[in-house]
């Protein structure tokens, strides 16, 4: 069973622990070995560090909190886009049910990029394993 992933308190062990789980629960498995490449996990991830950057390129706290609320939208079609990739088998559920937990807590620019934090943990554990 997989660690429980809370962005928005963020301890260590997220990036330690659980996002190593989550990378080996993500490794394809020999009936599935093309779902879950880490060329497909970066397609999503290049696109919440496109989103990040727009919101780093603003300094202004309240224009960033402003822009994050018109950035949102793009930010949620993350889970459409897997759930997609899914029936397209090129990611199989847990990776939407990643996708989908961590875009449920994203309420704002740092738990942006606590998110884009974690992805990038989880990638990096990929191919470790």
């Amino acid at each position: 069973m997989t660690p429980q992933i809370d962005i928005k308190d963020i301890k260590p062990e997220l990036f330690l622990d659980t996002a190593k789980s989550w990378a080996r629960e993500l490794q394809p498995k020999d009936k599935n070995k093309d779902k879950n490449k880490t060329s497909q996990m970066r397609k999503f991830y290049n696109e919440v560090c496109s989103l990040e950057e727009r919101l780093a390129a603003c300094q202004d706290k309240q224009e960033k909190e402003q822009l994050f609320s018109k950035l949102q939208p793009g930010l949620c079609m993350l889970v459409p886009k897997a759930e997609y990739a899914k029936t397209r088998k090129h990611v199989d559920e847990n990776f939407v049910k990643m996708i989908r937990t961590c875009i449920t807590q994203v309420d704002g620019p740092d738990t942006l990029a606590h998110f884009r934090m974690f992805f990038e943990a989880v990638i990096g554990y990929s191919k470790e394993n």
